[in-house]
């Protein structure tokens, strides 16, 4: 096992999340060094166009909260 996940399964809940948000900071602030794959831009024209012709389907934020908190408590 590589030692960065050894470290990662010795960090309690709160130090995980704190590592996750400081990647996450690392990668926002230089965006500019990373190119997304062009399956994304594929993916998103994909959801637009389900969007604008009324094939997708939204559900109110709480709703979606409250079925994932059924789904993995």
């Amino acid at each position: 096992m590589p030692a960065v996940m050894e470290a990662i399964g010795k960090m309690t809940h709160e130090e995980k999340l704190h590592a996750m948000d400081m990647l996450w900071t690392s990668i926002i602030t230089s965006s500019d060094a990373f190119e997304p794959p062009a399956w994304h831009e594929t993916i998103l024209n994909e959801r637009r166009r389900q969007a604008e012709s009324g094939e997708a389907q939204f559900l109110p934020w709480e709703e979606v909260k409250r079925e994932l908190r059924q789904e993995f408590a």
